[in-house]
């Protein structure tokens, strides 16, 4: 939702794999790794599904790959860091759930976006995955924010069902128009019409 890390992601996939023996072709990793890494795994190394020490040798070359510093380059969606400072700039707060670990920080870093979120939750902090509602409950717990007046924001299914299960408002992103029905509340196609839904004001460029 914030930067375009599948071609990043699909790379470091492709790499690990080859690291063994496993050859695939982007197109081949980079459908499955849209619904989740271990799904682009075991569709190419199918073994890894029931050997679960294979399984982590292949993250570990994964998130050696994976460093930001690899390429390619994962920027922020055009007009991401707009949308987001307009955000701030009405009083409202942006929060990032993330499957990413520290990682996260030194994308936001790289790209001086960190002070645009006022709360974060990142795969080291070892909350149940979604859709269970833990993370979302502690940011809203940890921010002082009601359920009815905060949205949920993903480009999967398992977003908006985590969103669900929190009780806040859902939307999904759905950048192609090739997702089926989630029981969102809303649904997008660009981050540009964020800021009609959201009813904020842009930034002077």
């Amino acid at each position: 939702m914030l930067f375009d890390t599948y071609p990043h992601m699909t790379e470091a996939m492709r790499r690990a794999l080859a690291d063994f023996g496993a050859q695939a072709d982007y197109e081949a990793i980079f459908r499955p790794i849209k619904l989740s890494v271990r799904e682009a795994c075991v569709a190419i190394l199918p073994q890894t599904e029931t050997d679960e020490g294979l399984y982590r040798q292949v993250m570990e070359r994964y998130q050696f790959w994976e460093a930001p510093g690899n390429p390619p380059h994962a920027g922020p969606y055009p007009g991401v860091p707009a949308l987001l400072r307009a955000v701030c700039a009405c009083g409202r707060r942006n929060l990032v759930y993330s499957h990413r670990g520290l990682t996260l920080y030194d994308y936001l870093d790289e790209n001086g976006l960190r002070d645009c979120f006022s709360g974060f939750v990142t795969e080291d902090m070892h909350f149940p995955h979604k859709p269970a509602p833990d993370a979302i409950l502690y940011l809203l717990r940890n921010g002082g924010l009601e359920p009815e007046e905060t949205l949920m924001l993903g480009d999967r299914a398992i977003d908006v069902e985590s969103g669900r299960n929190a009780g806040v408002h859902t939307c999904l992103f759905d950048e192609f128009g090739s997702l089926p029905p989630a029981g969102e509340d809303f649904r997008i196609h660009t981050q540009d019409e964020l800021y009609e839904l959201l009813e904020i004001p842009r930034l002077p460029d």
